[in-house]
């Protein structure tokens, strides 16, 4: 009895699906509408300009350079040029 039952109630329910699948309407075809880019643009112009940027921490120098004599001996006297973080040419005298 229970296997009859279900049997009826699978048939009743695959006929009325099939009913409404062969009987439903036709969708109407549209095409979407035409997609507009919401950009707004503006046209730049070199400037210059500086960036402050506070911040706290250690300068270190990119290049170190030692002095080491050649020969013995005591240093006397030395150019007022030759100061911590200068810049030389070649040939300058440094001491």
């Amino acid at each position: 009895v229970g296997f009859a039952i279900c049997a009826i109630i699978l048939g009743a329910s695959s006929s009325i699906a099939r009913y409404y699948w062969l009987n439903q309407e036709e969708a109407e075809k549209r095409t979407p509408p035409p997609t507009i880019p919401l950009v707004d643009g503006i046209r730049l112009q070199a400037t210059n300009f500086t960036v402050h940027l506070p911040s706290q921490g250690r300068v270190q120098a990119r290049a170190v350079t030692s002095i080491n004599p050649e020969v013995s001996g005591r240093i006397i006297s030395i150019e007022p040029d030759f100061k911590e973080g200068g810049f030389f040419k070649p040939g300058q005298k440094l001491l």
